[in-house]
């Protein structure tokens, strides 16, 4: 299985690793292991720089949307960052992203530094910024 999981206690961030080709099963298998061990609700750190799409592509990532709700079911979920090496992962982990804009939040970045600093920022601090924003327009 090309998902390897640690949980950070010091930062209390769960942190995965993809490396290799990817298939549907691997993820709907790193979906179950979440739920097993209520990692939906700790912010997630997915380090995809050596992923390799595999038999993932555009429908699949519906098709994992889809499941990922079912399988997380009605619990609130952190947000995840994934950090990607090129442009083509760049696009899917965007895309994806957009398929579950509703109810999970997902950045993308090229640099793992900003995407470690974006998931551990409390979601609170986030609507903040926000509303700060908004007020001074």
């Amino acid at each position: 299985m090309p998902f390897h999981r640690d949980f950070d206690h010091q930062d209390r961030v769960l942190r995965t690793t993809i490396v290799g080709p990817v298939t549907l099963e691997d993820i709907d298998d790193h979906l179950r292991a979440l739920r097993r061990r209520r990692g939906e609700g700790r912010p997630e750190l997915i380090d995809a720089r050596e992923a390799l799409p595999g038999e993932i592509n555009p429908r699949v990532l519906l098709i994992v949307a889809h499941r990922a709700r079912f399988l997380i079911g009605t619990r609130t979920l952190e947000r995840r960052a994934v950090v990607v090496s090129n442009d083509l992962s760049f696009a899917f982990a965007r895309r994806f992203a957009a398929f579950v804009a509703g109810w999970l939040r997902i950045g993308v970045f090229y640099d793992m530094d900003t995407a470690l600093e974006w998931v551990r920022r409390p979601a609170w601090a986030e609507k903040i910024a926000r509303m700060t924003r908004v007020a001074s327009l």
